[in-house]
């Protein structure tokens, strides 16, 4: 048996996101707070905020390119992940950091 993923690597990848995502469900222009689905169970249509994902890729962050990282850490290529957010209330799109994400092919991170 081999150990993939450790309680502790779960629980750090998942305060890592939550830092990367922090503030974003909440609109920057009109702060609206409450998403697509809660106005769509009311009958609205064209309020609250959407999400998803726009970019990942497979590769270096901007941050890891240096000499110094490529000479000492092995592990160069990671999956990142930025999610994108749009405001049906007022028009507004934003998106969160970069963080590493779980690769969807495989199953786990890279």
């Amino acid at each position: 048996m081999k150990i993939i993923k450790t309680k502790v690597e779960a629980l750090k990848e998942n305060q890592v996101r939550e830092a990367a995502l922090a503030g974003c469900d909440i609109c920057p222009c009109c702060r609206e707070n409450k998403s697509h689905l809660f106005y769509i169970e009311r009958g609205i249509t064209n309020k609250g905020i959407v999400s998803g994902i726009c970019r990942n890729w497979y590769g270096k962050y901007k941050s890891d390119s240096g000499i110094l990282y490529n000479f000492f850490h092995t592990e160069k290529n990671k999956y990142y992940q930025v999610d994108c957010f749009s405001c049906l209330t007022c028009g507004a799109k934003w998106e969160s950091d970069p963080y590493q994400a779980e690769n969807n092919i495989t199953g786990g991170t890279i």
